[in-house]
Parts: structure tokens; sequence; C-alpha cells
């Protein structure tokens, strides 16, 4: 019998969803001067952050092609990056549970909407000082 685990990431194995909220915030007043609320992003999550930035700014009625949109998303994931750097994401214990679940012949994956960038940046260990 296989056994395996699928996890969300953000929100579940890592603590970002702040970090996600302030990056869409940032971004989205940097290339369209709208000020979000953390309850206008929120309701998105687990889509693209592409996917994210359209519905919101559709919802705002702003329209912005591709190129725009995009502009914003690459400004997201580099204010994501910046924010993450040199911070353990995963707490110890959960780290240590899913060490535990891997003994034991499980195989884990993760889930995300997150994008590659971000995930990757995400999992990456706590760098040595």
């Amino acid at each position: 019998m296989l056994k395996a685990l699928i996890f969300d990431l953000d929100g579940t194995l890592i603590g970002t969803n702040k970090i996600h909220i302030k990056a869409f915030q940032k971004a989205f007043f940097k290339n369209f001067k709208l000020s979000l609320k953390p309850s206008e992003i929120t309701p998105f999550f687990g889509e693209s952050a592409f996917d994210i930035s359209s519905r919101i700014l559709k919802k705002h009625n702003v329209s912005a092609g591709k190129k725009k949109i995009n502009a914003c998303v690459k400004e997201n994931i580099e204010l994501f990056g910046k924010a993450i750097k040199g911070k353990r994401l995963m707490k110890k214990q959960t780290f240590k549970f899913l060490k535990k679940l891997k003994k034991q012949g499980f195989k884990l994956a993760i889930a995300s909407g997150t994008e590659r960038k971000m995930l990757n940046a995400s999992l990456k260990p706590e760098e040595k000082k």
C-alpha cells in the first residue's frame, strides 16, 4: 500500500500569508496606485499571482494589459524574496514532524498556488550566519 501525504505550503507548512499580503500591497501601490486591504487579497489565495492580480484589478475596475500585470507580479515576487531572505519560515516542530513521517515511509508532496520562484525561495534552508 502506497502511503502519501500532500501538504499546502503557505499558511500550513510555513507562515507566509502576512508576507504575501504585504508584498501584494506594495506591488499594487507601486504599479497601480491602489491601496489594498488584506481582505481584498486573501480571498484569492491559492491562485497564481497573475490571476490574483487580474481579479483584484477587475474588482477595482482597473484595466491593464498582460505586460503591466506581469510587471506587478514580478515586483511582488521580488518583494516577497527580499522579505523572507534569511528567515526561518518553517517551525522546528513542523520540520521534525515531516522528518518523522518520512522515516515512517510516507511519500511527502507540497501543493501550492505560489509562483515557482516564491515556492523555491520559501523552501530554501535558513542561511548559516
